[in-house]
């Protein structure tokens, strides 16, 4: 039998070697420990997040303000750790906008707000979404006029701070104010430009045309081949999408009430007679 034996120089040098394989493996580990933190708090947020977003929802059609400002603020702070600037901001809008329920001016105190933290803390997400709530109240309380203008700043500040931000929400707005002043000018202007924003939905698509339907009503007589060539592409987008959408706004109403020349007008085109008999 052989016996191998180990000379006391070896032994010490087999030490070392495992020494030094087992600090290496304990600086991995130190290494790793924050990043697996942050995963698991970053994770722990998310669920927080969507579970207080669920409760502001559900919230939202009640009469309760207290109970839903509570919740709101306990989502704004939850984003704030999370640095979810964009929700954090949405959050404060939809505040100002359930707030205006009740009143109106108090609403609009609320989106002024916004601004300002935002101007403090140099959002200019924030600063965008705040003109807009400003824009939004100010419609609430019966001041049109100042409404359109702060739509104007809204779509201003965009294009020059945010250009690949979607803000469509903006351009239906502006729009919706003229059509209500039965300005068909004014109204398609915004439409044409709401439609060279970055990165639409088939469900915006369908939207500006849906508003684009209802410009070519606003006035009489009504402008029949404008509505025509509206409806053509909104058909096309809801066959191409492959899903089920409803007629957004008063569209579904113009079209009813209009069926009869649209219909006969779409006559050679299938896919918008098909749409409009879903109607």
């Amino acid at each position: 039998m052989e016996f191998c034996v180990i000379l006391p120089q070896k032994l010490n040098q087999r030490k070392k070697n495992l020494m030094n394989r087992t600090v290496i493996f304990i600086l991995i580990w130190l290494l790793c420990m924050p990043c697996m933190a942050v995963t698991e708090t970053s994770k722990e947020f998310e669920e927080a997040i969507d579970k207080c977003k669920q409760e502001c929802s559900a919230l939202f059609d009640s009469k309760d303000t207290l109970a839903y400002g509570e919740k709101v603020h306990e989502l704004m702070d939850l984003c704030l750790k999370a640095n979810n600037e964009e929700l954090y901001y949405k959050s404060w809008a939809n505040l100002a906008t359930f707030t205006s329920r009740h009143n109106p001016l108090k609403g609009l105190k609320v989106a002024e707000e916004m601004r300002n933290y935002a101007k403090e803390h140099d959002s200019k997400f924030g600063i965008v979404t705040a003109i807009y709530a400003q824009a939004n109240m100010s419609l609430k309380a019966n001041m049109e006029e100042r409404a359109v203008e702060l739509c104007k700043e809204a779509i201003d500040y965009k294009n020059r701070y945010l250009p690949d931000v979607n803000c469509t929400h903006i351009y239906w707005m502006l729009a919706k104010i003229h059509l209500v002043n039965k300005r068909r000018k004014e109204a398609l202007d915004a439409l044409n430009k709401c439609q060279q924003e970055p990165n639409l939905t088939p469900y915006q698509q369908m939207n500006i045309c849906a508003y684009n339907c209802e410009a070519a009503c606003c006035e009489e007589p009504v402008d029949t081949p404008p509505l025509y060539v509206q409806l053509y592409p909104v058909a096309e987008i809801e066959e191409g999408n492959g899903q089920e959408f409803r007629i957004l706004f008063d569209a579904g109403y113009l079209l009813c009430r209009y069926h009869r020349p649209v219909r006969k007008d779409a006559g050679t085109r299938p896919s918008a007679a098909k749409f409009i008999d879903k109607i």
